[in-house]
């Protein structure tokens, strides 16, 4: 569970006091992270695992051999370096982010664009 906020109305109240009854039932609790210049948020999650983590263990439970990653925020990077192919998807609340990948696809032009490369993604 992501729980995100604007940077100008600054933190929830209530975000430290569900931040320690999650960590009370052994849920997961990420520092605060930022998304750009729009925001801020923290990770949720029932274990502590890592996207990149995901890709390995997909790549081994399917047996697959090129895995395709769509992103949008820094904490992509990891699961990144792990794909064949990223593709970072770039929309207003993202605009000064700059992480490598191999395209760069704004959120509106996603669709074509998955439309006109899904055949040169998949080979």
């Amino acid at each position: 569970m992501s729980i995100y906020w604007p940077l100008r109305n600054g933190r929830p109240r209530e975000l430290e006091h569900i931040a320690e009854k999650a960590r009370s039932k052994g849920l997961v609790v990420y520092d605060v992270m930022r998304w750009g210049d729009y925001a801020e948020f923290i990770d949720i999650h029932v274990a502590r695992r890592s996207k990149d983590e995901a890709i390995r263990i997909l790549k081994t439970l399917l047996d697959v051999s090129k895995t395709i990653y769509f992103g949008d925020s820094y904490s992509d990077i990891p699961a990144f370096k792990e794909a064949d192919v990223r593709v970072l998807i770039k929309h207003k609340y993202n605009n000064n982010l700059r992480i490598e990948a191999d395209y760069i696809v704004n959120i509106s032009e996603l669709t074509k664009w998955l439309i006109n490369h899904i055949k040169t993604l998949i080979v």
